[in-house]
């Protein structure tokens, strides 16, 4: 090419961007917050239009306003919540949705960030590996690994207990179920501080 079929080029890409600038087009198709851009059909959706299903994970992760970097589409077994604007079909309420697979509850992350006042046993708990299954004021809780084969996080009060044992400041365990005892809520197992 000649320097002058280059410069007609670069010419030519140039007065392109700026037609779609002087539109008002936005940088990655989609201008947010925009009035005029197409809704998802799905009346229980919400949302602007959106090709790809929408799964609880993907919603969990966007309203934590965070990527899971090992987050895997085609490994997502959770609920689809909308199955994609160019769904050709009915439409599911809410109440009526199913799981992508049928699997069965799944365990979770639960925590509990004021432990002090519970009696906590750890069952089954080896220098070789993860405690599965946890006694919280008396009440058995089976543990289920996670990915990375962990149960269970804690961390105990740094002032010893009145007969000078560690007392549990808080704890995370992933079970089915949360502990009837003490107020538990669903976790994300990232917190730095674990012993």
């Amino acid at each position: 090419m000649s320097d002058h079929t280059d410069r007609s080029l670069i010419d030519a890409i140039d007065q392109l961007v700026d037609e779609q600038l002087a539109e008002g087009e936005p940088c990655g198709g989609y201008d947010y917050g925009d009035p005029t851009f197409p809704r998802c059909p799905n009346p229980w959706c919400g949302e602007d239009w959106h090709g790809l299903p929408i799964t609880a994970r993907m919603a969990e992760m966007r309203w934590h306003r965070e990527l899971d970097p090992e987050y895997r589409y085609h490994d997502d077994e959770s609920m689809v919540l909308c199955p994609g604007s160019a769904y050709d079909g009915e439409f599911t309420a809410p109440h009526l949705r199913t799981r992508r697979r049928l699997t069965g509850p799944q365990p979770q992350w639960w925590c509990c960030f004021q432990a002090t006042d519970l009696d906590i046993d750890i069952d089954g708990r080896d220098a070789e590996s993860a405690p599965n299954q946890v006694r919280v004021n008396g009440e058995v809780i089976f543990l289920a690994p996670d990915i990375d084969g962990t149960t269970l996080h804690i961390r105990y009060d740094p002032v010893p207990g009145t007969n000078g044992s560690r007392r549990t400041h808080w704890i995370a365990l992933r079970a089915l179920e949360s502990p009837r005892s003490g107020v538990w809520v669903n976790w994300r197992p990232d917190h730095p501080d674990t012993d």
